[in-house]
C-alpha cells in the first residue's frame, strides 16, 4: 500500500492485490479475453446512440448476446429463489 496527497492534502491509499487467488484470476481472464471480445465497438457504439436517443431510453443496455445471456440467467435465478419463498413472504403482510 503506498499513500499520496489527494484533493486538499488528504492521503488516497493506493493499494495493489497480487493474489491469484482473488484479483489474479480476474487479471488472468481479462488478459486472455483481450482482443477477442465478441462485441464490434463500432455497432456497440451504434446501439448505445439509437438507445439514448430514443423516446424512452433503458436504464440498463447489455450489449452483446453474452451480456443478454447472462442477465437473462441471473434474472431467472433470482425469480426462482423469490417463488421458493413467496408464501412465507406473504405471510408479514397485515391480517385483513
Amino acid at each position: 500500500m503506498t499513500a499520496s496527497a489527494g484533493i486538499s492534502g488528504v492521503p488516497v491509499y493506493h493499494y495493489r492485490i497480487d493474489s491469484p487467488a482473488s484479483v489474479g484470476k480476474t487479471r488472468a481472464m481479462l488478459r486472455e479475453l483481450n482482443g477477442k471480445q465478441p462485441v464490434d465497438p463500432a455497432r456497440a457504439a451504434c446501439a448505445i446512440v439509437e438507445a439514448v436517443e430514443a423516446d424512452e431510453p433503458p436504464l440498463h443496455l447489455p450489449l452483446g448476446h453474452l451480456a443478454l445471456e447472462h442477465i437473462r440467467n441471473e434474472f431467472s435465478d433470482r425469480l426462482g429463489k423469490l417463488d421458493t419463498w413467496r408464501q412465507l413472504s406473504a405471510t408479514a403482510d397485515f391480517a385483513s
